[in-house]
């Protein structure tokens, strides 16, 4: 049996599949769901291929589609009267190629549709062919992200999850600018500037549309790493916190504490539709993909119920991101980071507990509980020359809880 050189590739890294035959089996893995090379490969060529694909044309091609298997006419037969090749009609029945009104007309009176369903799908198809908005932003946006964009413009609902950055739609300025300097370090000043202002717009239904619901799940490294630095972060945070309050708009964080959990395999969105099915959006380094298999989809919608389980609450999500930014300002005032040696007025002010189990010659573990959480020896000098451990109150809890359990592993 002919072996491939690599069982399973991360799309998000690997870029090509090198075997040793042609027909061997070599799969690739995104997210939850894993892809040969042969499907792969027929992604890529639909992806390329087409143009910008919006929920209109969507449900364009799928109804024309639907009515041709209805008909009981074959593919070959309605490409035959339109004179085209039976190639050609696939590419528009998937939405790979442009949909021609005269074509569509031609094939409903084929398919003996009635006059008034006829009218809505030829509508349907001029609304298809009508520009968005975010097309005045095609000289950086590639085709995929044009069609998530169409897409998340018409959705109704989006489920989405990060694992350490803050999602699109919950970015201050600030922090998609320097999250997107960091993404794409050759791109000019004028580029990312583009980007800002695009992820922006993206933003305006939150703002106008009280009918889209978001539902966002963020790993707590999208709390801690400073994008931007502490004080982008701190007014990310903030802003996170301010969008909670919306009544369609929920955030919930996936604690440290979860340990392994499903989500480790990426991050991914699901939008949801009124009339049409829901699709699962994947975004790789350098590509991306669409999944609408109802398998696929059901996958990852159980994925998103076990991540909304084991993560916070809404409530407890806002207490962790209010102490998250609450920290980041205290060590920007006091220089320090968690765990760092504190030193200065603090410790001089601190008032100093000592542990129930004292020694008879007053040694001691001792505490100070500020606004941070002060730990020392007591044998050690007490003028601050040794190390005083800062660390914060939840992670002080943390350490109790781990003793009362007889947890000394950490």
């Amino acid at each position: 049996m002919v072996t491939s050189h690599c069982d399973v590739y991360d799309l998000r890294s690997v870029t090509s599949c090198h075997t040793e035959s042609r027909n061997a089996m070599c799969v690739f893995r995104l997210g939850v769901v894993r892809f040969s090379y042969c499907e792969l490969m027929r992604h890529n060529e639909r992806m390329t291929a087409r143009k910008s694909l919006t929920v209109r044309k969507r449900r364009l091609v799928r109804a024309l589609r639907q009515l041709r298997k209805d008909s009981g006419i074959t593919l070959e037969k309605a490409a035959e009267h339109l004179d085209i090749n039976h190639t050609s009609l696939s590419r528009i029945e998937t939405g790979v190629a442009a949909v021609k009104l005269p074509y569509v007309e031609s094939l409903l009176r084929l398919y003996g549709v009635p006059e008034a369903r006829q009218e809505e799908l030829l509508q349907l198809t001029r609304e298809a062919k009508q520009r968005g908005w975010w097309q005045a932003y095609k000289d950086i946006l590639s085709s995929e992200y044009a069609d998530f964009i169409g897409f998340e413009t018409e959705a109704n609902e989006t489920r989405t999850y990060e694992l350490d950055t803050v999602p699109g739609l919950l970015e201050t300025e600030d922090y998609a600018r320097a999250l997107i300097s960091a993404q794409l370090p050759g791109a000019t000043a004028e580029d990312i500037e583009k980007r800002v202002k695009l992820r922006a717009s993206r933003q305006d239904r939150l703002k106008e549309d009280p009918k889209l619901s978001v539902w966002a799940i963020l790993g707590e490294a999208a709390l801690r790493y400073q994008v931007g630095g502490m004080k982008v972060l701190r007014a990310q945070l903030e802003y996170l916190l301010q969008l909670q309050r919306e009544p369609n708009i929920t955030i919930q964080v996936l604690p440290f504490s979860a340990g392994a959990h499903p989500g480790m395999a990426g991050p991914f969105v699901i939008l949801g539709f009124d009339d049409d099915p829901d699709i699962v959006y994947l975004e790789g380094l350098t590509s991306a993909l669409y999944l609408e298999d109802l398998g696929e989809l059901e996958r990852y919608k159980m994925v998103f119920e076990r991540l909304l389980a084991e993560a916070l609450s809404p409530a407890a999500s806002d207490r962790l991101i209010r102490e998250a930014s609450k920290e980041l300002c205290h060590f920007a005032n006091n220089g320090r980071r968690r765990g760092m040696a504190a030193q200065g007025d603090d410790l001089a002010r601190a008032r100093w507990r000592k542990g129930r189990r004292t020694q008879a010659n007053g040694n001691c573990v001792e505490v100070a509980l500020v606004e941070s959480v002060y730990v020392r020896d007591s044998k050690l000098d007490t003028t601050g020359t040794f190390p005083t451990l800062s660390v914060s109150s939840t992670e002080w809890k943390n350490f109790l809880l781990a003793i009362a359990n007889n947890d000394k592993t950490g």
